[in-house]
This record gives C-alpha cells, structure tokens and sequence, in this order.
C-alpha cells in the first residue's frame, strides 16, 4: 500500500481505533482532515498517520505532566487554604503559574537538572525546587506557554496575561517569558508582574500628605519637566504610573509613554514598547508620538549613555513644545539626576523644569510594608503659588 492511497471511512475509522460517530464529530470539528469524493469520505494514509502521532504524543505528554498535575491539586497557601490549581484553569502551565502567585514566587525557574528539569521558584531571593520534570513534560509546558504568549522583538521574548476572579475583585498578571539555550539544554525564565497589585493612588505610596500633595501638584503641571530619580530598584516606575495614572483618571488629557519593556497596563495611557538601544526606532517613536497631539510623555531611560543623550534631548524637546514630561533616571541624589540630565541635553534646564524626586525605599520592621522615602527639590514650575 502506497503512503498516500486513500482509505474508506470504514478503513480510516479501523485505522483510528475510534467509532464511526467519533470519526464523524471529529470531521465535523476539524480534527481529521477528510476529502469528499460524490458523496463519500476518503481519507489520506500519512495524514491520518499524522492525527495517530499527534494523539500518542498528547496522551504521552499527559502521563509525563501527571506528578505536576496530582502535586499542584494538593498544594496549599501558606495560610493553609487549598488551591487546587489544577482543577480550576484550563491550562496546567497557568496553574503552575496561579500556584507560584500564591506562594509570593516572583520568578519561576525551569531549567536542565539530572537529565531531566527542575522547577524552582524564587520567593524573597530563596530558590526553591517544587518539582523535576521530564523533558516530554518540559516540552509539554513550553508548548502552553507559547501558544498563550506573544513575542516581545523574538520569539524566545514573550509575554502572556492572565486574570482570575478572587473575592476581591479580578486579579491580573503579566507573565515574561524568556527562553535561552545553555550548554547543558534549553531553559525557560517566567517573570511575574502582578498587574493588579500596583498602587493606584500617590497616597499609597508616600509617607505624609504633603509628599502625596507635591507629587499631585507636579503631575497637574501644564508643561515642564519632572526628573524622577532614584538608585536603581527604587521604585521609580510605580512612582511615575501612580502619577500617571491619577493623571488619566479624569480623561482629559492624551498620555503616551514611551517603554524599554512595558511591565503594568495603565488605563487611558498609550503605552509604546520600543527598543532604546535603537536611535532611529526611538527617533521614529518620539515623531510619531508628537505627530499625536499628546498633553503628558513619560520616558524611561537606556543604560547607554549615548542613547540617554538622544532620549533626554527629545524629553527637553517635548518640553519647550508645551508638553509636560517625566523622565525616569538613574541617580545617588536629585544633584546627580539633574547633572546626568543637563550633561545629556549639554545646557541648562532651569527654565523648563517643575522639579527633581529622588527616592529610596525602606521597610516598616512591624508591618513588613514597603514605602519610599522622598526628596523633593523644585523647580521654578513646580514651585506652589500663592
């Protein structure tokens, strides 16, 4: 018999191993593909070889996933509240992922191990192993994970959303996924960026009113720029979306931001995802975000310093238009963000600037609560009147 004879729905129905009704949902499904001759179904050899191999490989795929799916529908919260991930989502890898959100697990880790994968997770810098995994099931989980995603400029950078309802309300997460090849094998990053758990009020964030008020009081600036500084993990994104967001809330004026990596979705903000290490595509990015009648721009900064340059010079820019501007540094002091600033634009910018926050976080030793310590150095648009 020859690859591509074709078969009888009788002879396709023996070859699957499946009722003829089976074989008739399926075809109705789109899961075999069929050729109708007259009035009869014919079936093609290697493409019913290729449904066979397919259905082995998701039945093989399920037993190597098993001790994954039996351990997570076990799992507890660490207040001892079942979760039972696996029953509740459709996918097992959004499970695993649902699982590490209530272990406080910021990043998971599937990585080669013994032959095979660990999973580890990573909760307040400790790694932990939760599981070793086949590579069938490594594949297996890949392949869920892929299917959800989008590619961030690859296809090996990726990101996936997620939402839950919760008692609470609805709970939202970015996931970033990372795939690199390493000697020993491919290995897979998942970042956690829990959406919804980003503060939503300058109150929030900030230790007294009159903090809270001068934030409030710069954001409304018609026009100018706000350097918001800070040692690198400070907190400078949620202090610039916080502000941003409150911002946005009435909706009356057009924000753009203009993002490395797009980590929180802001309402009523249009976000631009652009790689800062290119000249021309931030170029391209800053023309056409002036092109679109915005009132408010944030810029994130590059670690080049000749890429800063260009985006500190197009942030000034948009600035002496009328605009008013944030801009997120790196800095040990406000001093030193205005100073890695005017050395960018190579001038002055007192004339353009509403002010300078620097900021550096602590944490309450009985409450465990993060909060940032700010200095606030204005500038002649940010001063208060009156």
């Amino acid at each position: 018999m020859i690859m591509n004879e074709y078969m009888t729905f009788e002879e396709a129905a023996d070859f699957l191993a499946t009722p003829h009704s089976t074989l008739y949902r399926w075809l109705r499904e789109g899961r075999v593909p069929g050729h109708k001759l007259g009035r009869q179904w014919r079936f093609l050899r290697s493409e019913l070889e290729a449904v066979r191999a397919s259905g082995n490989r998701v039945k093989e795929e399920a037993t190597a996933l098993k001790a994954l799916s039996e351990l997570l529908r076990s799992r507890t919260t660490k207040e001892g509240a079942m979760i039972n991930q696996a029953a509740r989502h459709t996918s097992l890898a959004d499970a695993l992922i649902w699982d590490a959100v209530d272990h406080d697990v910021s990043v998971i880790h599937l990585q080669p191990d013994e032959g095979g994968y660990a999973i580890r997770y990573r909760a307040e810098g400790e790694l932990d192993i939760l599981l070793q995994l086949s590579s069938i099931a490594f594949s297996a989980l890949d392949r869920q994970l892929t299917s959800r995603s989008t590619p961030v400029r690859t296809e090996n950078k990726r990101r996936l959303f997620l939402d839950r309802k919760t008692s609470a309300g609805v709970e939202s997460l970015q996931v970033r996924y990372q795939k690199l090849e390493t000697f020993s094998g491919e290995r897979l990053t998942l970042n956690i960026i829990p959406q919804s758990r980003m503060p939503r009020s300058v109150d929030d964030i900030t230790d007294s009113p009159e903090e809270a008020a001068t934030l409030r009081r710069w954001s409304q600036a018609p026009k100018g720029l706000v350097l918001v500084s800070g040692r690198s993990g400070s907190g400078k994104t949620t202090t610039s979306f916080v502000c941003l967001e409150e911002v946005a809330r009435p909706r009356d004026r057009v924000i753009f931001t203009i993002e490395e990596s797009v980590e929180f979705l802001l309402p009523n903000v249009e976000q631009v995802e652009v790689d800062l290490n290119d000249t021309r595509a931030c170029r391209d990015a800053f023309d056409a975000v002036f092109a679109s009648d915005l009132d408010v721009l944030f810029v994130t900064s590059s670690l080049s310093s000749d890429h800063q340059k260009s985006l500190c010079r197009h942030a000034l820019s948009a600035a002496e238009s009328g605009h008013l501007v944030f801009v997120q540094l790196d800095a040990v002091s406000p001093e030193d963000a205005r100073q890695i600033f005017e050395t960018a634009v190579e001038r002055d910018i007192e004339d353009q600037l509403v002010g300078i926050t620097w900021q550096e976080l602590s944490r309450d030793a009985e409450t465990g609560r993060r909060s940032a310590h700010y200095e606030f150095v204005p500038g002649p648009l940010g001063v208060e009147q009156g």
